[in-house]
């Protein structure tokens, strides 16, 4: 398929009129040395194309892809009509002229074939198609138009959500090293403490009896193919428990707040079902004013994120939830990143931070972010993505115990891991302000706004 390209979108530029911005010098100087995500040169060039499209090759024949090829291609001028008495004027006549037996076939029909054996005249072609079979029984559809409406209004939202994260979307991540975890994926620094951690038993056991009845509840609503909004409220809520408040959390938020993972390249904001940080307070009140475009993906929602999760409904795929938790993974572990800098001068040592996990087709998966530095020139940041665990929550009540006790311990472990994180940033930052050495905070490129995930 041959893109047509239009034209380009404005130039990026890394200017900010309302903030003195830090030079090279600044940076290198710094006793933190922040870089930006990717090299200077990748994103002060003039003239790029923010579209995904103009930076991978080859281009799947997805449905946001064929949009944009039919988009470039409106773009293109139209040819002037013919003029008056020009040979290329008559072409309509002469077709219709020539065509005049063909119209008569098509209006009158062929041969009589009654008197063929075995041949079953249709009533009507035209009552035929509009009574189908199923609509004999008022019932029956009645019933099949509610659930398909019930389906379509319960579903529709993420429908839109969902399309952006197809192959087109990760070959542009693999192209910029943030790839899915596969066999030559290197483990975590921390991997066997992860392990451990996720293996511990729980501090206040629960009865058999309580167990036994929340995994009853999860198998019924799983049986039922509920749809995701009801997978959040049935499934999810008995695997994380019903402390709701015990960690500041946000659900289906559009993170507008991020800043783009890659300056010249316009993804989708990431819109992930579940995420995890801390609370927005005098706490970590310089953290966000510092690293606000990392570490602050909603303006008045958790600050510094690093555990997430997507869920899908029955017509959700795996493959997609992947695609989702890793990228929200690689935005919440560019956050950790820098705020490790701040805090302890270190924060690219193969350690995972930042964690995700996803639920589709009663499997619940665990997997571990962390972000290396960039090997050779003018290349990003290499954002790792590991498998921590996998577990199918309706084989047992004893399988489903297990990746309950696994989620909820990977999930105290982030918590305990963004506040002693945000604690030391907090008070080096404290420690500079009240001496006036506070640097000017970290800011983003300017990126132009763009379609989001959500959007047609």
């Amino acid at each position: 398929m041959k893109i047509v390209h239009g034209e380009l979108t404005p130039p990026l530029t890394a200017s900010n009129s309302r903030k003195r911005k830090r030079s090279a010098s600044e940076d290198s100087d710094s006793p933190f040395g922040r870089p930006h995500p990717l090299p200077e040169s990748q994103f002060s060039a003039r003239n790029l194309s923010t579209s995904l499209y103009d930076h991978i090759s080859p281009i799947h024949l997805e449905p946001h892809a064929l949009k944009e090829f039919n988009r470039r291609n409106d773009r293109i001028p139209k040819p002037a009509p013919p003029s008056p008495g020009s040979e290329s004027s008559n072409l309509p006549q002469r077709r219709q002229e020539v065509s005049i037996d063909l119209q008569r076939f098509a209006r009158i029909g062929g041969p009589n074939l009654n008197d063929l054996r075995g041949y079953t005249a249709p009533t009507s072609i035209a009552l035929a198609e509009s009574q189908p079979p199923s609509s004999k029984d008022p019932k029956m559809s009645l019933k099949r138009k509610s659930d398909a409406q019930g389906e379509t209004e319960s579903d529709s939202k993420r429908t839109k959500t969902s399309r952006a994260y197809d192959a087109n979307f990760e070959t542009m991540l693999r192209t910029r090293n943030v790839e899915l975890p596969g066999w030559d994926t290197p483990r975590p620094a921390n991997f066997d403490e992860l392990i451990a951690t996720m293996k511990r038993p729980a501090s206040k056991p629960v009865s058999q009896e309580v167990l036994n009845l929340e995994y009853e509840k999860v198998f019924k609503s799983i049986e039922q193919r509920t749809s995701e909004d009801k997978v959040k409220t049935n499934v999810f809520t008995k695997i994380r428990g019903n402390d709701d408040e015990k960690y500041p959390n946000a659900m289906n938020k559009l993170c507008t707040g991020w800043a783009r993972l890659f300056p010249d390249v316009e993804l989708p904001r990431a819109k992930p079902d579940y995420l995890e940080g801390l609370p927005s307070d005098s706490g970590t009140r310089l953290l966000r004013q510092q690293l606000k475009p990392y570490v602050a993906p909603l303006e008045d929602g958790p600050c510094l994120p690093n555990f997430f999760l997507e869920l899908k409904g029955p017509g959700g795929t795996i493959e997609c939830a992947k695609q989702q938790a890793l990228y929200d993974g690689a935005l919440g572990a560019r956050g950790m990143l820098y705020a490790r800098r701040d805090a302890t001068d270190n924060g690219s040592d193969n350690i995972a931070f930042t964690f995700s996990g996803i639920y589709a087709s009663e499997n619940l998966r665990l997997y571990a972010h962390w972000v290396t530095q960039p090997q050779g020139v003018n290349n990003g940041y290499h954002y790792h993505m590991y498998t921590l665990g996998q577990y199918i929550i309706t084989t047992s009540v004893q399988d489903f115990q297990t990746a309950v006790m696994a989620f909820r311990n990977l999930r105290d472990h982030a918590a305990q891991l963004r506040t002693s994180i945000a604690e030391v940033a907090e008070s080096k930052y404290r420690a500079m302000e009240k001496v006036k050495s506070l640097p000017p905070p970290l800011y983003a490129p300017e990126q132009s706004t763009g379609q989001d995930a959500d959007s047609e």
